[in-house]
């Protein structure tokens, strides 16, 4: 096997591994909206993949990478929950948003109420999430909590990207899925600094753009599977 083949191989393996274990998957740039079992249905992002092993007592979903928004039917009987990387989000009836970054999950509710409780920090506290609530938790436990429009929770499913004050690291991580090849940030504190706006996720390139010169980057264009975002 040739280097170059070698390399794509090792690339490719945990894509690849995710797409085996998922019942439903979705590919860069591409969003799918399921329903599910129990007539709930689950809006998938780029890039995103989900496990749904239903039974007669549980309702739970499993994101294996990427990010869902869910409309779910109410049932007494079935909590329905929903699990990222060790941060399980429960509810009866509503609808809200789950993303799985490499670093952090997040919960934003578009309306009812979910109750959030994570396995990095088994003492966490937290009040229920109502509409327009959100939480992102991060690899340590750390919790950062906020409001919003609810209406944002769901903003994916129209192709639009609505953020309120999050990091720079983060948007280029979700305007990845939605484009080929690799975004890379250069440059000190850039990753950090915050962003505010509205963004259109089928026009990944002038999203990507618009987030760069906010805060005085420029974008790079290395080859049609490497960009770089440089800032000072």
């Amino acid at each position: 096997m040739g280097i170059v083949a070698l390399f794509a191989l090792v690339l490719l393996q945990p894509a690849l591994t995710i797409w085996m274990m998922a019942d439903h998957a979705t590919g860069v740039a591409g969003t799918r909206a399921i329903r599910l079992d129990d007539g709930s249905v689950a809006w998938l992002g780029a890039e995103s993949a989900i496990q749904v092993p239903f039974d007669e007592t549980t309702r739970r979903v499993t994101i294996l990478s990427g990010e869902a928004y869910f409309e779910v039917q109410r049932d007494a009987c079935r909590p329905f929950r929903v699990s990222a990387d060790g941060v399980t989000t429960t509810v009866l009836g509503t609808a809200f948003d789950v993303r799985s970054d490499p670093d952090a999950v997040s919960v934003a509710v578009g309306h009812g109420k979910v109750a959030v409780a994570s396995a990095r920090a088994p003492g966490m506290a937290t009040d229920p999430l109502e509409a327009g609530d959100w939480i992102s938790i991060d690899q340590t436990g750390h919790a950062e909590r906020g409001r919003s429009d609810p209406e944002l929770a769901g903003g994916r499913r129209s192709g639009l990207l609505v953020v309120q004050d999050r990091p720079v690291d983060e948007m280029v991580r979700v305007l990845g899925r939605y484009q080929r090849g690799r975004i890379i940030i250069i440059g000190s504190g850039l990753a950090a600094r915050r962003v505010t706006g509205i963004y259109d996720l089928r026009a990944p390139d002038e999203a990507l753009l618009a987030v760069a010169e906010t805060h005085g980057a420029t974008l790079r264009l290395i080859s049609p599977w490497l960009t770089v975002v440089s800032g000072w």
